[in-house]
């Protein structure tokens, strides 16, 4: 699915006025080369308007996972400043719903979704682009173009379950994959 130009143009402007360009990001991410990704809430843990928006009800509806807890949406802006980690696919804790407002880049998926660990195929994305993930465990990997920044707008369901990364090995909760005293994604 794809935005009309003219839209995604009004909401990169906006994202840059009231967001990106004018403060400093909610959460910026690290990895071991420097920032990898930068976050702005737009809604922080919902508002009750939320709830009543028909996009946003589907992603809770469509999603067989029973709930894990009660936390509302969040809407944010990502500015994505580098590709994911590339040892695995990770999934989200949520449904969501994302707008490619500036740059490109490789979404990788797993070739079979019966084995997220294995081959993988990528989904070139655009901005304008509108990807939806209504199941929270469908695991990916985002690879920047050219290392150029992608920035983003994000809409998430109500929390499902926790994340992870899924390696040779299975799923693995991010903190494992990411622990730094051995049991880290070097070693999955």
């Amino acid at each position: 699915m794809r935005l009309p130009e003219t839209l995604r143009r009004r909401l990169l402007a906006w994202a840059q006025d009231y967001h990106s360009e004018a403060r400093p990001s909610d959460f910026l991410i690290q990895n071991e080369n420097g920032p990898y990704l930068a976050r702005w809430y737009v809604i922080r843990q919902g508002r009750r308007w939320l709830d009543r928006s028909p996009a946003i009800r589907r992603l809770d509806l469509e999603h067989e996972n029973p709930r894990v807890d009660g936390h509302r949406r969040n809407v944010f802006v990502h500015q994505f400043l580098a590709s994911d980690d590339d040892r695995a696919l990770h999934d989200h804790p949520w449904p969501w719903i994302t707008i490619i407002l500036d740059g490109e880049y490789l979404e990788h998926v797993p070739a079979d979704a019966r084995h997220p660990g294995g081959p993988t195929v990528a989904h070139r994305r655009r901005a304008g682009d509108v990807v939806m993930r209504y199941n929270a465990v469908r695991p990916h990997r985002i690879e920047l173009i050219n290392h150029r920044p992608t920035t983003t707008l994000s809409l998430t369901g109500r929390k499902r379950r926790e994340w992870g990364f899924y390696c040779r090995q299975g799923w693995r909760h991010w903190r494992d994959f990411t622990a730094t005293d051995g049991r880290g994604g070097s070693r999955l």
